[in-house]
């Protein structure tokens, strides 16, 4: 049996650092293929989601704030709905709850591409700049799977290291597509 040649003393380099052997390179990629947490968005928004609004309210976001809330963020990760639509009146908690915190759910908890559609580009940029990037500055988590370079941080796109969000303007129609994808493999 062949022996593998060992890594040099300097390490191997990655972007995310560098590793002293292949073993602890592949130990710092595991997150990467290990199943999400299964957690709803109301769920997850308690752990994840922090709030810094002075004057008003600081610390983690909690559901019983906005209880009315919970059924429709429930309903955003749940595979027996296809959609989920709410009206309800101003300043009731509806952008926190159903786009900030499905976005930090997304960012950390589930790896899938997500993209929020806005009416307008000056829409798309006030919400990116007045919601997302605080949430960015107040959530660690969310900022801890914000990926590090400055190209995957602009106004109308934010890359996550299990996403990629961005907030589009204009509105779009069609069926939704669906995609199977098989992966094998032994070890």
């Amino acid at each position: 049996m062949r022996r593998l040649r060992s890594i040099p003393p300097t390490g191997l380099s990655t972007r995310r650092g560098t590793y002293s052997s292949i073993v602890d390179l592949f130990a710092s990629q595991i997150e990467q293929i290990r199943p999400p947490e299964r957690k709803s968005v109301a769920e997850s928004s308690e752990e994840i989601v922090e709030l810094n609004n002075p004057g008003a309210y600081i610390g983690k976001y909690q559901n019983r704030t906005a209880p009315y809330m919970v059924e429709p963020m429930e309903v955003l990760t749940s595979p027996e709905f296809e959609a989920c639509v709410f009206c309800g009146p101003a300043q009731c908690g509806k952008t926190q709850s159903l786009i900030v915190n499905w976005l930090a759910h997304a960012a950390v908890l589930e790896p899938l591409d997500l993209i929020i559609y806005s009416p307008s580009q000056a829409a798309a940029r006030d919400f990116s700049m007045r919601r997302v990037d605080r949430l960015h500055r107040d959530s660690k988590r969310v900022k801890a799977a914000l990926l590090p370079s400055k190209d995957k941080d602009n106004v109308f796109d934010k890359h996550y290291y299990n996403t990629l969000s961005s907030f589009v303007n204009g509105c779009y129609y069609g069926e939704p597509r669906n995609v199977m994808v098989t992966l094998r493999g032994a070890l």
